[in-house]
């Protein structure tokens, strides 16, 4: 993202609920100004007082890092988020000075733990990115997709680790992925454009790698 002589850049990664790894990625990143987390480590942070639990509540969150503001969905006490974005508190060209960016999450428009609608700002540019993982064990995930209402006056990005195949995306020989029809022909209509390259899968590996 460019704005002038001023460049950002933004990620989208798949953590796999990794503590050590998400520590090492924000630790180590001197890139990137907003990262969009896709199954981030996300357990019991700390322990609040309670009036009616004689051991305090549990409090779950993210990986927190100086560096970088932490900003969650939409989720419920009995939930866990699937996405996280992290927004670098400082700019990469000039350590000592706040990012110009301001994000803001957007819970109010649509609320799940699996999708994070953002509201960003870089000085005269203005957009929303929809951080967003297709938890295949919960089918509302994709439907809260598919029922929002992209804003036609906004530009919108949409990223993320989408677990479905296509015939636009995914290598040939690749069966397409039940509902998938749905998301192309809402994607077509709102007239989004695919970035990534068509036909090579943007994870390989084992599952234990």
């Amino acid at each position: 993202m460019n704005n002038t002589s001023i460049t950002y850049s933004l990620a989208s990664v798949n953590m796999r609920c990794r503590n050590a790894a998400m520590h090492t990625l924000l630790e180590t990143n001197d890139i990137d100004d907003i990262i969009f987390i896709q199954e981030p480590w996300f357990r019991l942070v700390s322990v609040a007082r309670s009036d009616t639990h004689l051991n305090g509540e549990d409090v779950l969150g993210g990986v927190a890092h100086p560096a970088w503001l932490s900003l969650h969905p939409h989720y419920s006490t009995n939930t866990h988020t699937k996405v996280i974005t992290y927004v670098r508190k400082f700019s990469c060209q000039h350590p000592t000075r706040p990012t110009a960016l301001h994000v803001a999450p957007r819970n109010d428009l649509i609320a799940h733990p699996s999708i994070q609608l953002l509201e960003i700002r870089a000085h005269r540019i203005h957009f929303r990115v929809l951080n967003f993982y297709n938890d295949v064990a919960d089918l509302t995930a994709l439907s809260a997709l598919l029922h929002y209402q992209f804003n036609d006056s906004i530009p919108h990005i949409l990223l993320g680790d989408f677990n479905l195949h296509s015939r636009s995306w995914s290598p040939s020989t690749w069966a397409p992925s039940p509902h998938v029809s749905d998301l192309e022909e809402q994607l077509a209509d709102c007239g989004f454009t695919l970035c990534n390259q068509p036909g090579t899968p943007t994870r390989c590996g084992l599952a234990s790698e």
